[in-house]
């Protein structure tokens, strides 16, 4: 746990729709905090328990294309933010909604962190093969990574060449992300329209 007095003055600055989407159902609480209309101290888990990404489809779909996609977007947003925080992750959750809101979670336990984005969407595509209903259509996918470690003692998966470039293409990639927002580098044909970006859940378990 950490203690933030200093970030007072810069929260002040910020609209209350701006802390509500980043800080979720601690926004409110913050605005309010920043503003003096709160008395407690207010303190802030530096460190997530769980990170995690969703998207509810316009339309129930069974598209496998539009799918992955998805599938590979949300991934790539929940391997950003692990990244941010200097973390791995061990665990990882497949969530599927179909229509009619039947839901269902898939999980699977690595031998050791990773925080690579072809670890970990190898991992979720692999649990969506496995465990899909063709024969019904999809309304929501999510996806969450938890058994957050520091540092990563990455999957032997791949050779180490071809790892150390990964590694290089993945600094280089957040580098782009970081200045010119999100969409603008996207692997395995993830969506890019403005329709597909996800809605976020800070997942934060106590």
């Amino acid at each position: 746990m950490r203690r933030y007095p200093s970030a007072k003055f810069q929260l002040a600055a910020q609209p209350l729709e701006k802390l509500e989407k980043v800080f979720g159902q601690w926004g409110t609480a913050l605005y309010r905090k920043a503003r003096g209309g709160d008395s407690y101290e207010f303190i802030i888990d530096a460190e997530p328990k769980s990170i995690s990404h969703n998207h509810t489809f316009g339309e129930d779909t069974e598209d496998t294309v539009a799918l992955t996609a998805m599938l590979s977007h949300l991934s790539q947003k929940a391997c950003k933010r692990l990244r941010e925080a200097g973390l791995a992750t061990r665990t990882l959750t497949l969530t599927i909604r179909y229509a009619g809101f039947d839901t269902y979670t898939r999980a699977k336990t690595l031998g050791e962190p990773t925080q690579l984005d072809a670890d970990i969407f190898a991992v979720f595509q692999n649990l969506f093969r496995q465990h899909r209903d063709h024969r019904r259509k999809i309304r929501l996918l999510g996806v969450s990574l938890s058994g957050l470690a520091h540092g990563a003692e990455q999957l032997d998966l791949l050779s180490a060449e071809r790892r150390a470039k990964l590694e290089k293409l993945t600094r280089a990639t957040d580098l782009l992300r970081d200045r010119f927002g999100f969409g603008s580098v996207q692997f395995g044909g993830s969506l890019h329209s403005d329709d597909s970006e996800p809605s976020d859940e800070h997942g934060k378990k106590e």
